[in-house]
């Protein structure tokens, strides 16, 4: 005969540890399924956004820093490039062949226009450190670097192109040091500078918007954002 019986059920199961006093208790939390290496798989948060990141202040002080520093040496050099042909025989350094101070079209179209529009152009460099510090943009400066490279660039080619305009060369025979270093000095040293100073110039004219960032501190949405990673607790981190 089927009856009841006064003994309670046992619900022990080796599979999922519970009791019967566990399946009365309403405050029993079922424990968490565990996976291999001991960890305990974490249920994932419910908001999965991105996060900014933020992009550091020091930056735009350095990009107008590094402008300025960028001027004032293209100033510097390209003062240096337009007046060494007239100066440089007083200091028994000429390369020409011409006395101190003189004026010819030789010197003119081969030092001094390069060396004044690379003046210039520093000073228009000089012009735009506050914009770029505010993350106003650079775009002049990028133009003015450009025609800095550009005036290196005819500083090294025009010795070598003058006879194709005017009959003789350009520089005078010497000494093989004397030859030397008068090339070095009047042409093809300010030549590279000038070259790797327009190249700086563009190159922090192109990273204003990053400077721009770096004024309000975040990147706009969907630019500069890494996704948000749920991280798997350790087996040492669970309460039980």
């Amino acid at each position: 005969m089927l009856g009841r019986s006064d003994s309670p059920t046992n619900f022990d199961s080796p599979d999922t540890g519970m009791t019967d006093q566990t399946v009365g208790d309403p405050t029993y939390a079922a424990p968490r399924t565990p996976v291999p290496g001991g960890a305990h798989a974490a249920t994932p948060p419910a908001t999965t956004g991105r996060r900014s990141r933020s992009v550091p202040g020091g930056v735009k002080v350095k990009g107008g820093a590094a402008l300025g520093l960028v001027g004032f040496l293209t100033v510097v050099f390209g003062a240096w490039a337009g007046i060494v042909p007239y100066l440089g025989p007083a200091m028994r350094f000429g390369a020409t062949g011409t006395p101190a101070w003189k004026w010819s079209l030789l010197h003119s179209l081969l030092w001094l226009a390069p060396g004044a529009v690379a003046i210039l152009c520093g000073l228009m460099m000089l012009a735009k450190v506050p914009s770029l510090r505010n993350g106003r943009g650079g775009g002049s400066a990028g133009l003015a670097g450009f025609l800095v490279v550009l005036c290196g660039a005819w500083l090294a080619i025009g010795p070598q192109a003058w006879p194709l305009l005017e009959s003789g060369g350009v520089f005078t025979g010497g000494s093989a040091w004397h030859d030397f270093l008068t090339r070095l000095g009047y042409s093809y040293g300010p030549a590279v500078i000038l070259a790797m100073l327009g190249g700086m110039a563009m190159g922090l004219s192109a990273g204003r918007r990053l400077t721009g960032l770096a004024m309000t501190g975040s990147a706009p949405a969907g630019a500069g954002t890494v996704p948000t990673t749920t991280s798997i607790p350790t087996a040492g981190s669970q309460p039980f």
